[in-house]
């Protein structure tokens, strides 16, 4: 190994253990789902979106709340009645920020960064720069139970990918867990991480064998069988927390989770988009945020009409 690997390396520990060791300051001084004082500029950040996205949505602010919600994780804007359509349609999870919201960011970033060369200094780049990212909007969104499961993963992923290391998906969970538990071992009772954990298990083992089920070369019909497996070993793995919990079991959640999630990976883009151009140019930031509001609108028509099927 050469003397740019080895630095490469070593910088990439240096950013891995500088991450889990203020990762380990949030989980025990805070555990909390909104952001506060243990990072003054998280909190300074946090606020400054909320404004962004308020001022980029004038006089919607039905749209400004899904938009904090979906983003932000603030579900204080969101009418009772509109909680009820999403509950009843089965798609409930998308008003809580988890990790399915960091995947989706996760995905962004990784399409931003797409420029960066695919060789070993670039991939130490566009990790360290992921990872920061990440880890940046974890800590804005106060570092809840499922975030902090997506955050590690990704984080354990990144850090495996640099160092050109194979990585066992249920293995990569496995130490995720580990280490989440080890900071803060009343997460256990956090209902949100328990879903978390038996989506993801869903996901590792359910998921590749429905997705086998049916093939097909047609790459529309390929996505839309995808995603319905997704969401059926999904629901199969959380089903027994959520008859549990809830006591109540989605009968349109196929239809729904098919139509809303591609929709709120839109929304979450358009989110991002209109906060930046806002911050750089307001009127290109509120054009951006009518685009933002028509998708928002048509979100809640599709939760209220699937809703109101009997």
């Amino acid at each position: 190994m050469g003397r740019d690997g080895l630095g490469i390396r070593i910088a990439i520990s240096i950013i891995t253990a500088a991450y889990l060791a203020a990762f380990i300051y949030i989980r025990i001084t805070s555990g909390t789902a909104s952001p506060d004082m243990a990072f003054p500029l998280a909190t300074a950040l946090y606020e400054k979106c909320d404004k962004a996205i308020e001022h980029s949505m004038p006089g919607d602010t039905t749209g400004a709340a899904f938009a904090k919600a979906l983003f932000l994780g603030d579900r204080s804007g969101i009418q009772w009645k509109y909680k009820e359509y999403f509950r009843i349609s089965g798609v409930s999870h998308l008003l809580a920020l988890s990790g399915m919201h960091l995947s989706i960011l996760y995905a962004i970033i990784n399409a931003f960064l797409a420029f960066i060369p695919k060789n070993r200094a670039g991939n130490a780049v566009k990790g360290s720069a992921t990872v920061a990212l990440l880890f940046i909007y974890s800590v804005m969104t106060g570092m809840s139970g499922s975030i902090a499961r997506a955050f590690v993963m990704i984080a354990i992923y990144e850090t495996a990918h640099i160092f050109g290391r194979k990585q066992k998906p249920l293995w990569v969970l496995a130490l995720s867990a580990i280490i989440i538990l080890s900071l803060d071992p009343s997460a256990a009772m956090d209902v949100g991480l328990q879903l978390s954990y038996c989506a993801m298990i869903g996901i590792f083992t359910i998921f590749p064998y429905l997705k086998d089920l049916i093939y097909t070369k047609n790459r529309a019909m390929k996505y839309i069988w995808n995603t319905i497996a997704l969401s059926i070993a999904c629901q199969i793995s959380t089903l027994p927390l959520i008859m549990w919990y809830f006591g109540y079991f989605p009968k349109y959640f196929l239809v729904t989770n098919l139509l809303c999630v591609p929709l709120s990976s839109v929304i979450l883009a358009l989110t991002i988009a209109s906060i930046g151009l806002y911050a750089l140019w307001p009127a290109a930031g509120i054009v951006c945020g009518k685009f933002l509001s028509g998708s928002i609108g048509l979100l809640i028509w599709i939760t209220e009409t699937v809703a109101s099927l009997p």
